[in-house]
């Protein structure tokens, strides 16, 4: 038996590109199934994205047995530039201590065995590299 501690920041991080490459593209944002496994129960706290360039969006959700779930309301862009942006339950400072989130996180619950994967996005023609951060506690 596995014992897992409880209460301890997790993060999935995902980066979409290369900077070194063409710029990336919407289909590079999604569908991109099960990106990454989730190994226990969880809950969702935060998501982050940032961008080298412009103001790239996307969607992520739980894969739940092939039952998918949003964990944002809405495609969540990179601020201006793109810098970071943030989605938490409630418009709240982000775990950053500096950057202000959207309250447009949603779906937070995560079996274990579920996935995160991205739904779709826009890419924006400008940003060669996109990176996604997904916090969440071990229940």
């Amino acid at each position: 038996s596995v014992v897992i501690a409880v209460n301890i920041p997790r993060v999935c991080d995902v980066a979409v590109g290369d900077t070194s490459g063409g710029v990336i593209t919407d289909a590079q944002l999604g569908p991109q199934k099960r990106l990454c496994y989730i190994p226990a129960a969880a809950t969702i706290v935060e998501m982050d994205v940032a961008a080298d360039a412009g103001t790239p969006n996307v969607i992520v959700a739980v894969d739940h047995a092939g039952s998918k779930r949003n964990i944002v309301s809405g495609a969540l862009a990179t601020a201006s530039s793109g810098a970071i942006a943030c989605s938490k339950t409630t418009s709240t400072t982000g775990i950053d201590g500096v950057t202000t989130c959207t309250g447009t996180l949603q779906n937070t619950s995560v079996a274990a065995g579920d996935y995160l994967e991205m739904v779709s996005g826009t890419a924006g023609g400008a940003a060669k590299l996109m990176t996604v951060h997904v916090l969440y506690t071990v229940n």
